[in-house]
C-alpha cells in the first residue's frame, strides 16, 4: 500500500470484491462521480424504473417519430416530431408518453441528447435505435423529471464514458451503466421542489437569451442605417427576411417580396432584358426580382466596391479526415457560428506544419464556401495556429482599405448574405467559388466610419454575451444548489 501513494489513481486503484457488478473491465471501476446521498436512501435505477421496457402500440394507426436530431441537447426537450404509420415502425425504438429518451451512442450521449417524450401523437412514439428508454415503475416514488435531471448532469455523462463499448467511431454506453446507476431517493414532494428550482432557473436563462437575441437582431438595422441604406416599404418592394444560415440542412431562408402590397412569388414567370444577361449567368434564379432590388440599392451608394477589390489573398483550406485527441485545431464549417466561433466539439489533426497559403493572421476573415453559405467569422490571436478545412475560405484583406471587423459585419448583413446565396453555383449542396465571392458588392465607407460602426456593434455583442453568460451562471448555480441538497452537503 505504501508503494502506491504516488501512483495515478486512474491507472492503479483498489476495488472491493463486493463492489464488482457484472463486468470486470477496469474502466467501469475507475474513480468517478456518483450521486450517493448521505441524507436520502440510495437505490439502483433498475429497482425503480424499467430500462427499455416493451411498448405495444394499441388502438392507433399513427405515432410520433423522434429522430436523434429532434432532441434539443441544450434544453433537454424534443424540438420537433415527425409521423410514422404503425406498420412503418419496425426496427425503431418504441416508447410512450412520459418515457425518458437517453442517447447511448457517442457523441450524442456526451452532448446530453436526452428528453422526456411529451405530446406524442396518440400517446406513442418511435425513434432512433440509439436511444435507451427509461420508464418509472411508480410515479409516486420517483418522477421522470427528477431522473432526467440526474441523468443529464455533466459529471454523470462523463462517468458514463467509462461504460463505452464497441469500435472507436461507434461507441455506445453499456446497459449496465443505467441498471447500476445510483439514485438518491427523496420523497416525491422534495423531488418536485428540486425540479422547480431548476425549471425557474431555466426560465431566467431563457429570458436572458431572448434579451441577448434582441440585441443581436438589432445589429442589421443599425448597420444599414449608418450606411444610409433604407429597405423599400410594402407599397413598393418589401423584404421579410431572416439572414440565418441553416447549418444542418444547408437551407437558406429567403426574402418574401411584395409589390403594391401583393406577395410576388419569385417562382412565377418574369421578364429580363437580354442586355442584362449577356455575358453573365442565364439561370432564372439569378435574375429574381429580389436581387434586382438589392442591385438598385447598392447602385445608389456613393461608397461601394467589389469584395475582390479589398482582398489581398483568397485561398481554400485543406481536406483532412483523420482526427486525433491533440494537435492543430481543425476548423470545419460547423465550427463557424452565426455570431462567433462554435467551440462545442473541436477537432484536431496531426500535420507537420500549416501550409503557408492558409496560415492565418489578423487581417483575415473566414467564409464558408459550401454547405452552409453565409457563415462569416473574424480571426483573433487565439486562432493563428488553426487549420482550415477545404470548405472554408481564408480571406486576407487589404487593411489599408477595410477593417476586418467591419468586413465581418457587412458580410453578415442581409444585403450581402443574399448576394452570397445568389452567387452559389452548387446543386443540392450550395457552393460558392472564389470569383463568385469576389464579385459580391459591398458598401465601403471611410476607415474612420468603419471603426465607429465596429465599436458600436462590438459593444452590442459584448452586452449580448454578458446576458448569455448571466443566464448560464443562473442555471449552473441552481444545478449546484440542487446537487448539494440531494447529496446532503447543505
Amino acid at each position: 500500500m505504501q508503494q502506491l501513494q504516488n501512483i495515478d489513481p486512474n491507472k492503479v486503484f483498489f476495488v472491493n470484491f463486493s463492489e464488482l457488478e457484472g463486468r470486470l473491465d477496469p474502466s467501469i471501476y475507475r474513480p468517478q462521480f456518483k450521486f450517493i446521498s448521505s441524507k436520502y436512501r440510495n437505490v439502483k435505477l433498475s429497482e425503480i424504473a424499467w430500462i427499455d421496457p416493451t411498448c405495444n402500440f394499441v388502438k392507433t394507426k399513427e405515432v410520433s417519430f423522434v429522430p436523434m436530431d429532434a432532441i434539443d441537447s441544450v434544453n433537454g426537450a424534443i424540438a420537433y416530431q415527425g409521423l410514422k404509420k404503425v406498420e412503418e415502425t419496425k426496427g425503431f425504438t418504441r416508447f410512450k408518453e412520459g418515457d425518458i429518451l437517453w442517447a447511448k451512442i457517442t457523441p450524442c450521449m456526451q452532448n446530453a441528447k436526452s428528453a422526456i417524450a411529451k405530446n406524442l401523437l396518440n400517446g406513442y412514439g418511435c425513434g432512433s435505435t440509439e436511444f435507451f428508454v427509461i420508464r418509472t415503475k411508480d410515479k409516486n416514488v420517483v418522477s421522470q423529471e427528477y431522473l432526467l435531471f440526474l441523468l443529464r448532469d455533466d459529471k454523470i455523462l462523463k462517468s458514463a464514458m467509462n461504460y463505452f463499448g464497441g469500435s472507436a467511431g461507434q461507441q455506445r454506453v453499456s446497459p449496465l451503466f443505467l441498471k447500476t446507476f445510483n439514485v438518491p431517493l427523496p420523497n416525491i414532494d422534495e423531488q418536485n421542489h428540486f425540479c422547480e428550482i431548476v425549471r425557474n432557473a431555466q426560465k431566467s436563462k431563457h429570458q436572458k437569451e431572448q434579451q441577448a437575441e434582441a440585441l443581436l437582431n438589432s445589429i442589421d438595422n443599425y448597420l444599414l442605417g449608418e450606411l444610409g441604406i433604407s429597405l423599400p416599404q410594402k407599397d413598393a418592394y418589401y423584404f421579410d427576411y431572416c439572414a440565418e444560415p441553416q447549418a444542418e440542412y444547408g437551407i437558406h431562408k429567403e426574402f418574401e417580396l411584395y409589390e403594391n402590397n401583393r406577395l410576388v412569388r419569385d417562382e412565377q414567370i418574369f421578364l429580363t432584358n437580354f442586355s442584362e444577361v449577356c455575358g453573365n449567368r442565364l439561370d432564372p434564379f439569378y435574375y429574381q426580382k429580389k436581387y434586382k432590388v438589392i442591385d438598385d440599392i447598392i447602385d445608389k451608394l456613393s461608397n461601394k466596391c467589389y469584395l475582390g477589390d479589398v482582398i489581398n489573398k483568397l485561398n481554400n483550406g485543406i481536406e483532412v479526415r483523420d482526427y486525433i485527441e491533440n494537435g492543430y485545431r481543425y476548423l470545419r464549417v460547423t465550427d463557424l457560428g452565426k455570431n462567433e466561433l462554435n467551440n462545442s466539439s473541436p477537432r484536431y489533426i496531426n500535420i507537420n506544419e500549416i501550409p503557408s497559403r492558409i496560415k492565418l493572421n489578423e487581417n483575415c476573415i473566414l467564409v464558408s464556401r459550401s454547405g452552409s453559405l453565409g457563415l462569416i467569422n473574424e480571426v483573433n490571436t487565439d486562432m493563428l495556429d488553426y487549420v482550415l478545412s477545404s470548405h472554408i475560405f481564408k480571406v486576407e484583406l487589404k487593411n489599408e482599405l477595410i477593417n476586418p471587423k467591419f468586413a465581418v459585419e457587412i458580410l453578415r448583413n442581409k444585403i450581402c448574405q443574399e448576394q452570397i446565396f445568389r452567387n452559389n453555383n452548387g446543386g443540392i449542396i450550395p457552393e460558392i467559388q472564389q470569383n463568385a465571392l469576389k464579385s459580391i458588392r459591398i458598401p465601403l465607407p471611410p476607415l474612420e466610419k468603419q471603426q465607429k460602426i465596429v465599436d458600436h456593434i462590438t459593444a452590442i455583442r459584448q452586452q449580448a454575451k454578458a446576458l448569455q453568460e448571466e443566464g448560464k451562471t443562473i442555471l449552473e448555480d441552481a444545478k449546484k444548489e440542487v446537487e448539494r441538497m440531494i447529496l446532503g452537503n447543505e
